[in-house]
């Protein structure tokens, strides 16, 4: 319920209150990799991209199959210039089905 009405608040775009949200999420189910995932979402979009990729990283140990993670990871990594660092999370995330790291290889002409 909490990783839920943190979705609802981000989607607000009140991105504070929804990290509220995914830190209790996490309190309450420390191996929850969705609500690290969507905290990671919301530290992104306030511009704090290491604290995102720092999220996306606990959320793809607890489920290394977890390719919007890898993706989200590519995206913050990406935004900091972290070209290499980012191509290979895309190529993860395309290999497990992630049809936007595709494209995203695709408009950047990187083989996967």
């Amino acid at each position: 319920a909490y990783n839920n009405k943190g979705n609802a608040l981000s989607d607000l775009g009140r991105k504070e209150e929804a990290i509220q949200c995914y830190d209790k999420a996490i309190e309450l189910k420390s191996d929850y990799a969705y609500a690290y995932n969507n905290k990671g979402n919301a530290l992104s979009d306030l511009g704090r991209k290491e604290e995102a990729i720092q999220c996306y990283d606990k959320a793809i140990a607890l489920n290394p199959d977890f390719a919007l993670a890898y993706n989200n990871k590519g995206n913050a990594l990406s935004d900091l210039s972290k070209h290499d660092e980012a191509v290979e999370n895309f190529k993860i995330a395309a290999k497990l089905g992630n049809e936007e790291a595709k494209k995203w290889l695709k408009d950047n002409n990187v083989a996967w």
